[in-house]
């Protein structure tokens, strides 16, 4: 027999590597079934990308690259996937993409496994960093997503790493912490214009350092090495920049602030244009494509989150760890009232915000601790535990098709409720299936 001792040995060896250990159980899963997932009417395109700048860089091919409308698009994730190909002799196209899937997946769960870094590093708790890290991984749509979209998954794994940078960096203003944020900054601004906003907040939390602290110099120094190193690395990065940085960093920003692409997406049960979305469109889409618990502990945390912001404002500004909540709800507020402003060309649901999600996450992990911290760790556990399992199984059950899920909100309505309101596999991922796949079916999947 086990001896006592033996057992609380392993439980804490467990409980040290827990996060690690979510990452290999997901990553066993991800293994036996990222050959599932088919090839979407982007996949060709977002190669070219790789393949488009390893020419240009590599091969020095010139010809046609100022021609070449997507050069604008960076390619910190499409170059080195292109580059693999070549050092894996990967020939065959069926070859080629799935890899292209495990690739993006594997990512996406380095980078869950940074979200339950951060959690634990703000919290010091680690049952509470892996409810975060399933928050994420057991989202349905951006489970699927995890597999096939190497446009946005990659933006939102590398927003999550970066924020966890900028964290740490603030915790420990160390030098190695400092070119570690560099370097994430210039990747996430890279795969993602919209990654801006990160040393946009990150110049506002330096400022508020130098101004409450006394270390001014060491500030200073600490401000300048993350803004070198991610300058010169983005530069360096993005061949689109090499010829004239600041004119092409311009016209890069006016590119996606209006993407061009125009087309009529179905909303609410009317056909829109995509450049005269209704306000409603992002946060109707969150709203509809999240499970409802997920969205209840969200509303709940921001309330939490209000309330003390208010009653205690300069425990937020001034705590490192406290105020990443504000860094937090920027990320998550910010992009979505700035697409509504701008009136910012979106189609495809709301995949072009899911990096926000990590950000609405990290806000249920405040409201989470703050039972927590009451001595009611049963009523966050609990729940929870009953939750990931039900979203989880209907997970399994809608395999390979969760990237269509809907909560009961609209799910519940009826098929042709569904299909007459909302756009559904709007990447063709389910035509390339090697079986038979009817419409009628995916309408019947129901999610909670």
């Amino acid at each position: 027999m086990i001896s006592k001792k033996t057992n609380i040995r392993m439980f804490q060896i467990l409980k040290k590597n827990l996060g690690f250990s979510w990452f290999v159980l997901f990553l066993v899963i991800g293994i036996f079934t990222y050959q599932s997932y088919g090839i979407t009417w982007d996949a060709d395109a977002q190669r070219e990308i790789g393949q488009k700048n390893y020419e240009y860089v590599f091969l020095q091919k010139t010809d046609g690259w100022e021609r070449w409308t997507n050069k604008d698009y960076g390619a910190a994730f499409e170059l080195p996937l292109y580059y693999a190909e070549h050092a894996f002799h990967l020939s065959d196209s069926r070859d080629v993409f799935v890899f292209r899937h495990f690739t993006v997946h594997f990512f996406f769960l380095i980078a869950g496994f940074f979200l339950f870094k951060l959690v634990d590093l703000l919290y010091d708790n680690k049952l509470l960093a892996s409810i975060g890290f399933l928050m994420l991984v057991l989202h349905p749509r951006i489970y699927g997503h995890s597999f096939f979209n190497s446009k946005d998954i990659p933006f939102l794994s590398m927003f999550i790493i970066t924020l966890y940078m900028t964290a740490l960096a603030f915790h420990r203003k160390t030098l190695l912490n400092a070119l570690l944020l560099g370097v994430s900054i210039a990747l996430v601004v890279n795969l993602r214009i919209m990654g801006v906003m990160i040393p946009t907040l990150v110049i506002v939390m330096l400022l508020v350092d130098f101004l409450q602290e006394k270390r001014m110099v060491h500030n200073l120094k600490f401000g300048a090495i993350i803004f070198m190193v991610s300058g010169s690395v983005l530069y360096t990065i993005w061949p689109c920049l090499w010829g004239d940085p600041f004119r092409n960093i311009a016209l890069i920003f006016e590119n996606m602030s209006k993407f061009r692409w125009e087309g009529n997406i179905l909303f609410d049960g009317k056909l829109v244009s995509s450049t005269q979305l209704p306000w409603l469109y992002i946060p109707t889409w969150f709203v509809i494509s999240t499970p409802i618990f997920y969205l209840l502990a969200g509303v709940f945390s921001t309330v939490v989150l209000v309330v003390y912001f208010f009653k205690k404002p300069s425990s937020f500004l001034l705590n490192n760890l406290k105020r990443n909540n504000i860094v937090f709800a920027a990320t998550f507020l910010g992009p979505v009232v700035m697409v509504i402003v701008l009136h910012s060309v979106l189609y495809d649901g709301w995949r072009h915000l899911y990096f926000v999600y990590p950000s609405f996450i990290l806000l249920v992990m405040y409201g989470l601790n703050y039972f927590w911290e009451k001595g009611w760790s049963k009523f966050v556990i609990i729940p929870f535990v009953g939750v990931f399992a039900f979203v989880g199984w209907s997970m399994v059950k809608a395999f390979p098709n969760e990237h269509v899920f809907t909560n009961v909100m609209v799910s519940g309505n009826g098929d042709d409720y569904l299909r007459k309101q909302y756009e559904l596999d709007y990447w063709g991922s389910l035509i390339n299936r090697p079986w038979n796949i009817s419409w009628k079916w995916i309408l019947r999947m129901k999610f909670w």
